[in-house]
C-alpha cells in the first residue's frame, strides 16, 4: 500500500512540475535562432526540437534550454524581459552542456584535456565567466579571461557545486517546441 501511495505521488508531482512549465513564446524561438548562429557563427543542421524552462540562479527568471532530437546541439539562454542571452551552449568545439546552481558550464574534452567554461549568472545574465582547463600536468584558471589561483578557482567551482558532481537540475521536463516556432526551410 506505501509503495502504491509513493508511486501516486511521484506520477501526481512530474505533472505539477510539468504543468509549471511556460509556453514558450514566438519572439523567444525568433532570438534563439539567431543568437545561436550569431555568436556560435555555426547553422544549425537540424532545428531545436524541445525545450526547457529552468531558473539557473533562484531570482525568479526561467532560463530556457534547448536542444535538437539527438541531443548533440543544445543551448541554454535567459530571458531577461528585453533580451535573450546566450548562456551555454554546444557546437564544433563543445560537446556537452551542465547546469549547476546559479550556472551552465560548456565542455570540450579529449583524452589529456578537458576546457570548462561556466556562465555563472546574477539575475538571469552571465556576470562571470570562470574557464577550467584541465592537463595530466594540472589545472589552469581565468575569471574573466584573467588568470586566478588555484585556490580561488577551486573556491568558485565549489561553490557551485561542481567538485562534488551535484548538479543543479537533475529532473528535467522536457516539452516539443511547436513546429509553427520552427524555422521555414
Amino acid at each position: 500500500m506505501k509503495k502504491t501511495i509513493l508511486i501516486c505521488l511521484l506520477t501526481l508531482s512530474s505533472f505539477a512540475a510539468q504543468a509549471q512549465q511556460t509556453a514558450i513564446a514566438p519572439y523567444e524561438m525568433f532570438s534563439i535562432y539567431e543568437l545561436y548562429n550569431l555568436q556560435t557563427g555555426a547553422i544549425l543542421q537540424d532545428n531545436f526540437t524541445e525545450y526547457a524552462m529552468i531558473d539557473l540562479d533562484g531570482d525568479g527568471r526561467k532560463e530556457i534550454w534547448v536542444r535538437t532530437d539527438d541531443h548533440k546541439t543544445q543551448a541554454v539562454f535567459s530571458d531577461c524581459e528585453t533580451d535573450v542571452n546566450l548562456i551555454a551552449w554546444t557546437d564544433e568545439k563543445f560537446e556537452e552542456v551542465q547546469l549547476y546552481k546559479g550556472a551552465a558550464c560548456a565542455i570540450h574534452q579529449r583524452p589529456d584535456y578537458t576546457l570548462l567554461q561556466f556562465a555563472i549568472l546574477q539575475h538571469s545574465i552571465p556576470a562571470t565567466w570562470l574557464e577550467v582547463e584541465e592537463t595530466p600536468n594540472g589545472s589552469t584558471y581565468k575569471l574573466n579571461n584573467e588568470r586566478i589561483s588555484a585556490k580561488k578557482g577551486e573556491k568558485m567551482l565549489k561553490k557551485i557545486g561542481f567538485k562534488h558532481a551535484d548538479r543543479y537540475f537533475k529532473n528535467i521536463y522536457w516539452l516539443p517546441i511547436p513546429e509553427d516556432l520552427q524555422p521555414k526551410e
